[in-house]
């Protein structure tokens, strides 16, 4: 018995579900049953002697009896003593529930702590810090790394005695049960090294209606008493830690800290979820006056302060004073002696006149900085379109032109290389938020004013503006004939004929789509197995047979690989394996496709209503869309109205709007769905098109569903995820090593293609023809005369003509050689035979 076999069998007398996990940590198989029941001997062994096992995890929650855990992930710590310094504050606070906690040292230098509770919940961030600069560099979507989080409901973590996992503190026959108020101090303590927090302040809950060289929110900030404020309303020192003082909550607690005022920040943030305040966001003093002593009310926190005095009401400077101290700047007078000769000239005091430069050089600053002016002589305010335009410039919007030559262009917002398109509401979005969080005092209007201004004026939002936003200069990362690029959240995965790797995207500065960025955290497998339960799939819809299935991942690969290779124009149809047209349906072509959507941006075109001539057919088609997939072709469909977009490119025509050309190479693949037969015989249409053929496996009597006990996709925890993920990566690296195999169509569907063109009585003869004599030489004649005959028909009811064309399509469709002569010893006559 393995060692691993042995541990697990230990933990689940212990009443804990285990399940195995393969090199990245991941669960080697779907484990969803297992939060809800434990695994049987039986399926133990199995799981724990597959050939991916590197280790094994138990699964939180309430299949093992409430437990839940705390992860301390110690590679991210920037101080060297997280984890000490969080088990200190634990001691602090009930040094008896430290003793008592189950702690395992993990690989990487993390910790567990491990109990069990009558209340726990799903996985959650107790505590995060901010990236540094380098680490955002490496990866500009990440701003934010885990220092400390919860394994619960829906979690699992690596155990001993897997290799590098140790039982430091108390073994699992004695993982404890603690009250919720226990649990609550974990979460306390843990949630005091949160170093990100969500700043509230005045700004997004109050427009100042009238103007203030400083606001009595800014003000109070500035030197009013929090300390005094917190402790009138029942919050008491208890320590201080630096720049924090730290505060434990009003009423019955039996922590010894609540929250915690930071001085360098002005920010005040709790770690109790019992208090009006929520946890993991930092309170301005302003908002934490309104809280306690208006209930959120922010209207009238600002009534009240005034009373209390804070606050400075705006002191407009006369026109004169404004006109000399322009002037004086003009001359370069300016400091002591510009403050003696306004003094002197204005009859007033030596502070006052200091008070009225620094006054006018704020405004001044504000006119010159902002894309708003105030014009004092007219009190008017307005916006300065040129300032909006190189706002909007200095905050990544800007013009993409697809063809610099031509008129269209879209606009666009870069975010540190994440590319979007973008509307006029989310200018408009964007310019509202800086407003609101825009500091405004010291001007002469007030931020009620500035935002009617922009709510009234439709014109700085429109395309007659835009278009004066300067072109962008975009270098995109791009697929490329031998190597394929898939954007995640924590990097890129590059593919390569022989390599697949995640690189960061410090190492690749290029430009995505934002829309591109697939939203999962994945971990590449490096292994040569990619189970998974799409491949299954893949399987059965392929009959299980080798060569059907990597000529499907082929397919997979080719559709998945963005580069537009010149000589591979291919279109994959997915068609059906039977011969009726009418018994078509339900094979698991839906749920194939559906899966592209995960890796790429697609657009799905209901084939049943598209027409290829029609005006806008294609109008929903964008810059970034990669395939296209056309569901349910309708019998019949002329297949040769897309060969244009296949081979050269696509137009992209939308109501009121000029049209655009895509170029081939950067047009999408396209693909099409389809319960009929597609008219592939000419020799144009084989260059362009790949039939794949779906056993029915499935159908609407047996579906996925019943299948797998589950919906694919909607239903998968993020291990299924991340083994999808490979196995479409090793799809990808097929194809760019193999191709797009070759692969010979079934008979069934061979005679669904001759009995749809050319009738299920030309189909039976033929194949009654090619099995009993057709090495022969015959004349057309007698073999038209003949077929006319078996089928009791007159020439009016099947031309010869179509006769003629039905004998060389369907010859050259099951693979024989049709044989013309002209037989000079029967009068010349056409004769013709099967080899």
């Amino acid at each position: 018995m393995s060692k691993l076999l042995k541990s697990a069998k230990e933990y689940i007398k212990l009443g804990i579900s285990v399940i195995a996990t393969d090199a990245n940590k991941r669960s080697v198989q779907p484990w969803k049953p297992y939060q809800q029941r434990i695994a049987p001997e039986e399926e133990l062994s199995h799981m724990l002697c597959s050939h991916k096992t590197k280790g094994m995890a138990i699964v939180c929650g309430a299949v093992s009896g409430n437990l839940e855990v705390i992860d301390v992930d110690s590679k991210y710590d920037v101080t060297g003593s997280l984890f000490e310094d969080f088990m200190q504050v634990i001691i602090d606070n009930d040094q008896k529930l430290a003793e008592s906690l189950v702690i395992v040292k993990t690989k990487s230098g993390g910790y567990h702590l491990m109990y069990r509770c009558p209340t726990i919940t799903g996985n959650k961030k107790l505590a995060q810090r901010h990236a540094t600069e380098e680490e955002k560099k490496a990866n500009p979507h990440e701003k934010y790394l885990v220092l400390i989080e919860t394994r619960g409901e829906g979690g699992y973590v690596i155990a001993a005695p897997t290799d590098g996992y140790t039982y430091i503190q108390n073994k699992p026959y004695n993982i404890p049960t603690i009250t919720e108020r226990q649990r609550e101090i974990l979460m306390e303590c843990a949630r005091s090294f949160n170093q990100v927090v969500e700043e509230v302040s005045h700004h997004r809950h109050y427009v100042e209606q009238k103007t203030f060289n400083k606001s009595p929110f800014q003000d109070f900030n500035e030197r009013g008493d929090i300390i005094g404020l917190l402790e009138r309303h029942g919050w008491r020192i208890v320590g201080e830690k630096g720049p924090k003082t730290i505060f434990l909550r009003p009423g019955n607690t039996t922590s010894k800290s609540s929250g915690d005022y930071n001085r360098d920040m002005g920010l005040f943030m709790v770690f109790t979820t019992s208090s009006e305040f929520e946890s993991m966001k930092g309170y301005r003093p302003a908002a934490v006056y309104a809280m306690l002593e208006c209930g959120g009310d922010y209207k009238e926190a600002a009534r009240r302060l005034l009373a209390d005095g804070f606050g400075e009401p705006y002191k407009r400077i006369g026109r004169e004073i404004k006109k000399y101290l322009r002037k004086k700047k003009d001359e370069g007078v300016s400091g002591e002696k510009l403050v003696s000769k306004l003094a002197g000239d204005f009859d007033m005091s030596a502070d006052d006149a200091k008070s009225v430069i620094e006054q006018h050089e704020q405004e001044e600053l504000h006119q010159d900085m902002e894309f708003w002016s105030w014009d004092s002589e007219k009190e008017k305010l307005g916006i300065v379109y040129t300032r909006f335009a190189r706002f909007l410039e200095e905050n990544g919007f800007g013009l993409y032109f697809y063809d610099r030559c031509g008129p269209i262009f879209k606009l666009v917002h870069n975010d540190n290389n994440r590319l979007e398109e973008v509307s006029s509401e989310k200018v408009k979005k964007f310019t509202q938020d800086y407003i609101m969080n825009y500091d405004l005092e010291g001007t002469e209007f007030t931020k009620e004013q500035l935002l009617e201004i922009i709510y009234r004026n439709n014109n700085i939002f429109s395309d007659g503006l835009f278009e004066f936003l300067h072109p962008v200069e975009i270098d995109f990362l791009r697929d490329t004939k031998d190597t394929a690029y898939f954007p995640f959240k924590n990097g890129l995965v590059e593919i390569k004929a022989d390599t697949i790797r995640l690189r960061s995207y410090g190492e690749i500065r290029k430009v995505i789509w934002k829309e591109d960025i697939i939203d999962f955290r994945v971990d590449v497998d490096l292994s040569d197995d990619y189970e998974c339960e799409f491949s299954d799939f893949v399987g059965k819809i392929c009959a299980g047979n080798k060569d059907r299935i990597l000529y499907m991942c082929s397919i997979i690969g080719y559709m998945l690989h963005k580069f537009k290779h010149p000589a591979r124009p291919y279109m994959p149809i997915f068609g059906e394996e039977t011969d009726d047209d009418s018994k078509g349906g339900g094979t698991g072509k839906g749920i194939f496709t559906k899966a592209f959507n995960y890796m790429l941006s697609v657009e799905t075109i209901d084939g049943k209503t598209f027409k290829a001539d029609k005006s806008f057919a294609m109008q929903r088609i964008k810059l970034s869309t990669k395939l296209i997939i056309f569901q349910d072709l309708q019998k019949g469909f002329d297949i040769e109205k897309l060969y244009s977009m296949i081979t050269e490119g696509i137009t992209v025509e939308k109501k009121n709007k000029d049209e655009l050309y895509i170029r081939y190479d950067d047009s999408p693949k396209m693909a099409a769905t389809t319960n009929y037969t597609v008219d592939d015989s000419a020799q144009h249409a084989r260059r362009r098109i790949k039939v794949v053929e779906f056993a029915p496996h499935f159908s609407t009597q047996h579906t996925p569903l019943d299948e797998y006990g589950h919906l694919l996709f909607d239903d998968w925890d993020q291990d299924e995820w991340n083994r999808f993920y490979n196995f479409m990566f090793w799809c990808v690296r097929y194809y760019l090593y193999n191709g797009v195999n070759e692969q010979q169509q079934g008979d069934q569907y061979r005679q669904k293609k001759i009995k749809v063109q050319f009738g299920e009585e030309f189909l039976s003869w033929f194949q009654d023809y090619a099995a009993n004599g057709c090495a022969e030489w015959k004349e057309g004649g007698t073999l038209y005369t003949d077929f006319l005959g078996v089928n009791d028909m007159e020439r009016r009811d099947y031309s010869q003509k179509r006769f003629k064309k039905a004998l060389a399509i369907a010859s050259d469709n099951f693979g024989k050689s049709l044989e013309v002569r002209k037989n000079s010893q029967n009068n010349g006559k056409v004769e013709y035979r099967l080899v």
